[in-house]
C-alpha cells in the first residue's frame, strides 16, 4: 500500500502522454476524468496485489 501513491503517479503520466492529444500537457493530466480513472485503477490493482502478497506469506511457529 506504500506504493500506491507512487503507483497512481506513474499511471497517470503514464497514461496522459499516451493519450496526448492537446498541446496543454498538463491541462490534459489534471483533469477529473482522468484523475479518476487512474485513481480508480491504482485502488483496484493495489488490492489484488495486496491480497496475492498476504496469501504468499508464511510464518512458521519457529519464526514467531
Amino acid at each position: 500500500m506504500r506504493s500506491a501513491p507512487i503507483l497512481f503517479l506513474l499511471v497517470l503520466s503514464i497514461n496522459t502522454i499516451l493519450d496526448f492529444s492537446s498541446n496543454n500537457l498538463f491541462k490534459e493530466m489534471f483533469t477529473i476524468q482522468r484523475i479518476l480513472g487512474t485513481l480508480i485503477w491504482t485502488i483496484f490493482f493495489s488490492l489484488i496485489m495486496y491480497f496475492f502478497e498476504k496469501g504468499e506469506i508464511n510464518i512458521t511457529k519457529g519464526e514467531i
